[in-house]
């Protein structure tokens, strides 16, 4: 069925033309558009239901294809000051191409662990070769205490991979919740001068943040440490397990993986 917009009448589906006005006629169920805001039109409606402008003010009317795709909003939300500031922290901030990436807070490798055997070869021996075990012992305990005072210096001059710029208040907000959580009462802070000191386990940590963006930490006696403690093999084992505790642990807070 054939329908003239304008003058409202109906006509076969073989009509071109309507014989009142001339006007071309067209599809009574074909489905026709605003084409003044595009909303839907009803068969010959005469006005627009959503923006009320008359059909024949805006000329005929067309099919008007609508996206399917939504427009995308633009927030009118400002935004914080601080979160500026914070974005634009973040992106300067770099992680340091040197340095050492722990994988777990476990302690740092023994390097003595083969020792116990050469103890265990000179009790086995000092029997039957009458005094030749005592005097492996001797050499396998100077060799011990050698190795131990390489590998405490050598954990002093570790650098692990950090990131900078970083301020020690910053690695405190941080660090702190987190140790506590793990160690609880055992674990201490304090502050001494351009470093962030901890105390665990009778020993003090020095953070100290290097000029290539990595970071160290140094360790030493306290005070009651130095006067009570004589077993160096002690020692060592508290440094190792001190300084992969703290260091592993600043690295997650920082998201420095590997």
């Amino acid at each position: 069925m054939k329908f003239c917009e304008k003058c409202q009448k109906e006509y076969p589906d073989d009509a071109q033309f309507c014989k009142i006005c001339g006007s071309s006629l067209k599809d009574k169920q074909e489905a026709t558009f605003c084409s003044h805001c595009g909303a839907k039109l009803g068969p010959g409606s005469q006005f627009c239901t959503s923006c009320g402008q008359s059909v024949g003010q805006v000329g005929d009317t067309a099919h008007v294809q609508k996206s399917s795709e939504p427009v995308p909003a633009v927030s009118s939300m400002p935004v914080d000051a601080s979160e500026k500031q914070q974005t634009a922290v973040d992106s300067n901030r770099q992680i340091s191409s040197e340095g050492i990436v722990l994988q777990s807070g476990a302690p740092l490798p023994s390097k003595t662990a083969w020792c116990k055997w050469g103890y265990l070869l000179s009790l086995i021996l000092a029997v039957p070769t009458h005094g030749t075990g005592f005097l492996l012992a001797l050499v396998v305990y100077f060799l011990q205490y050698q190795i131990i005072s390489f590998q405490r210096a050598k954990i002093r001059r570790m650098k692990f991979k950090f990131v900078s710029p970083v301020t020690l208040d910053e690695i405190y907000s941080r660090l702190q919740p987190a140790l506590q959580q793990k160690c609880g009462n055992t674990i201490k802070f304090d502050r001494e001068d351009d470093s962030l000191v901890i105390e665990y386990d009778s020993v003090l940590y020095d953070i100290n943040l290097n000029d290539d963006g990595t970071v160290s930490i140094w360790w030493r006696k306290t005070l009651s440490g130095a006067l009570f403690s004589f077993r160096d093999g002690k020692l060592y084992r508290k440094i190792r397990t001190g300084t992969a505790l703290i260091a592993y642990e600043l690295q997650q807070q920082f998201d420095v993986h590997a």
